[in-house]
C-alpha cells in the first residue's frame, strides 16, 4: 500500500496547480481504499476524493479543478 500511496502523490503532483500541495492517504472503506485532498499555498481545501483505485482519485481531483490554473504539463 505505501508504494501504491507514493505513486498517486506523484500522479497528483502531476495534475495539481503550482503551489498546491496533495495529501494521500489509505482509508478503511474496502470499496474506496485511496484517498486525498488537495490545498492551495494558503491551506485551502481545493479539492478531496476517495475512489477505488489511484486512477480513480486523480480523476475525481482534475474534475473538480478549474482549467487553466496552473497545472503542470505532461
Amino acid at each position: 500500500m505505501n508504494s501504491d500511496l507514493a505513486q498517486l502523490f506523484a500522479d497528483l503532483l502531476a495534475i495539481s496547480p503550482r503551489g498546491s500541495v496533495p495529501f494521500v492517504t489509505a482509508t478503511d472503506d474496502h470499496q474506496r481504499p485511496f484517498g486525498a485532498l488537495l490545498v492551495d499555498e494558503h491551506a485551502r481545501l481545493l479539492a478531496t476524493a476517495t475512489a477505488s483505485t489511484r486512477q480513480g482519485v486523480v480523476d475525481l481531483i482534475a474534475a473538480r479543478l478549474p482549467a487553466g490554473r496552473g497545472e503542470v504539463l505532461a
